[in-house]
């Protein structure tokens, strides 16, 4: 893997984990956080050619978006 993707995936994972942070300290910033670290897993996941990845990415960007309007609600 090139060193620009493996760079880019220790971003995501950085992102994904500040954004479960901030969920379980019940910040709707975490959703967005989330959102962001599903997007770039996309592109990683695009660029290695993870087509299953790539599914479970976009869907877990729009959950995060469902759960950010959802707990606008509350």
């Amino acid at each position: 893997m090139p060193l620009q993707i493996e760079v880019i995936g220790y971003i995501a994972t950085a992102l994904s984990l500040f954004g479960n942070v901030l969920v379980v300290l019940k910040k709707r910033s975490g959703f967005v956080v989330w959102t962001v670290a599903n997007c770039t897993w996309l592109v990683v996941d695009v660029k290695i050619n993870l087509y299953s990845q790539i599914w479970m990415m976009a869907v877990y960007a729009a959950l995060n978006l469902w759960g950010l309007i959802m707990w606008r609600k509350d």
